[in-house]
C-alpha cells in the first residue's frame, strides 16, 4: 500500500521556528526529547484488548503528555448507553471484517494493522464529528504537555478498523468509497490559544485506503502548547460526516522546552 503524502498548509500567523529539532537556544540545557511508549503507562485491558476505563473520565497520561478523554453513560427508554470521545489506549488485535455480519466486534478499539508501530499498544482517536471548533482550546480531541510549550517532531497514524471496513464496503450509514472519495485526518498546532499551522494526512484516497502506519512530520507545527485533531470526508451530509470519525496514533515524538 502506498504511503500518502501529508500536505501542509501554514497559516499566516507569524511564528518563530527553531532550527531543526534542537532547542531554541544554545543556552537552554533543560530541553529534552521524548517519544511516547503507550505500554509504559501501565494501562489495564480486558480480554478483547479494550481499556478497562474507557467509559470513565479518567485522564490518560503517557510520559508527561495528557491525551484528552471523556466517557460516561446515559439512560434512554430503559436502556443504558455508553459513550466516549478523545483518545483511548488499546491493545486489540482484532482485524476481522464484520461489516456484513451485523456484529461490531472490537472494531471501535482496533487499528487496521492489529498492533502499534513497534509494540502491541497504541491510541485510538475519536473525533466528535458535530464539533467545529473555531477556538483551539475548545477542541475535544487534543494532546498537551502539562501546559508547557513543546516542539512536535513526528507521529505515526493509521486507520481504525471500523472506519477502514466502512470505507471499503459501505453500510447503512456510510457509502462505499469510489475513486472520487477521500478521508482526511487534520493535525493542528496551537500556542496561547491561536492556531500555528495544520497538517493534513490523507487516510483514504479514492479506493486506496491506508492499512499501514504512516510517519507524519510535525515540525511545521512549530512551538505549541497543544496539538488537536479534526477530520474531514467526501462522504458528508446534512448532519455532518458520515464516515466513522476514528483514527489510530502511536509514537508521538517531541522536544520539550
Amino acid at each position: 500500500m502506498n504511503k500518502y503524502i501529508s500536505t501542509v498548509r501554514t497559516l499566516t500567523l507569524a511564528l518563530a521556528l527553531c532550527a531543526g529539532f534542537s532547542s531554541c537556544s544554545d543556552d537552554d540545557d533543560d530541553s529534552f526529547d521524548v517519544t511516547t511508549d503507550i505500554a509504559s503507562a501501565g494501562f489495564k485491558y480486558d480480554q478483547a484488548g479494550v481499556w478497562e476505563n474507557v467509559f470513565t473520565n479518567d485522564p490518560i497520561n503517557v510520559q508527561g503528555f495528557t491525551f484528552s478523554h471523556t466517557g460516561g453513560s446515559s439512560e434512554w427508554d430503559g436502556e443504558t448507553y455508553y459513550s466516549w470521545a478523545g483518545f483511548c489506549p488499546s491493545c486489540s488485535t482484532d482485524k476481522t471484517d464484520y461489516s456484513t455480519s451485523g456484529f461490531a466486534g472490537t472494531h471501535e478499539w482496533s487499528s487496521i494493522t492489529g498492533s502499534g508501530v513497534t509494540g502491541s499498544q497504541y491510541m485510538i482517536g475519536f473525533w466528535k464529528s458535530d464539533e467545529t471548533p473555531d477556538i483551539p482550546n475548545e477542541a475535544g480531541t487534543y494532546i498537551t504537555y502539562g501546559g508547557n510549550a513543546f516542539e512536535p517532531k513526528e507521529v505515526y497514524v493509521t486507520n481504525n478498523t471500523y472506519a477502514y471496513y466502512t470505507m471499503l464496503n459501505g453500510n447503512s450509514f456510510s457509502k462505499k468509497f469510489t475513486s472520487e472519495d477521500w478521508f482526511d485526518l487534520i493535525i493542528h498546532g496551537s500556542l496561547n490559544g491561536y492556531e500555528t499551522a495544520q497538517i493534513t494526512v490523507r487516510l483514504a484516497n479514492g479506493t486506496n485506503i491506508s492499512d499501514n502506519w504512516m510517519r507524519v512530520d510535525l515540525a511545521p507545527l512549530g512551538s505549541v502548547d497543544r496539538i488537536y485533531f479534526t477530520m474531514a470526508s467526501s462522504d458528508t451530509g446534512q448532519w455532518g460526516m458520515n464516515t466513522p470519525s476514528y483514527f489510530c496514533l502511536d509514537r508521538l515524538s517531541a522536544n520539550i522546552d
